[in-house]
């Protein structure tokens, strides 16, 4: 047998007698299952943008506050025009250096870093927040190629 079937198989077994016990309708009903499932979704849950619509939204008048989550090395390579850099392991010291009353695009290589530093935001009472669909993988591919900045 595999490492991980004995522990998934226990979790089976517990959550299996769960429901033959207290009945699956009064488990599932319950004011506190619902009320836990709604708060776990909300807490994962962000707006996203892909990179169309942002490159839209930065020559509006409503230009949206960029805030870019790698490291400084990355940064210098290429970045969005414009862009704030704060690193995500900086990011929970350094909240004081972002707007409240803008809406904040966060953007890193792939997308992984960002998601988790709008989760941050959001914990720190920041509520106008979006996640670059992709990163700047995908903005570099939508975008038109300016040799003397990147590699195309």
């Amino acid at each position: 047998m595999k490492k991980y079937t004995v522990p998934f198989l226990s979790l089976l077994l517990v959550v299996s007698l769960l429901i033959l016990v207290e009945g699956f309708e009064r488990f599932v009903e319950s004011p506190t299952f619902s009320k836990d499932v709604v708060e776990a979704e909300s807490a994962i849950i962000h707006d996203e943008i892909d990179a169309v619509s942002l490159a839209k939204e930065l020559v509006s008048s409503e230009a949206p506050f960029l805030l870019d989550v790698r490291q400084p090395q990355e940064y210098q390579i290429d970045h969005i025009e414009g862009a704030t850099l704060i690193p995500l392991g900086e990011l929970s010291v350094r909240l004081n250096e972002l707007p409240k009353d803008k809406v904040i695009v966060v953007y890193c290589r792939s997308g992984n870093r960002s998601a988790r530093a709008a989760a941050l935001l959001r914990e720190n009472g920041f509520d106008k927040i979006e996640n670059l669909i992709g990163g700047m993988r995908v903005w570099n591919a939508t975008q038109p190629c300016d040799a003397s900045k990147r590699a195309c």
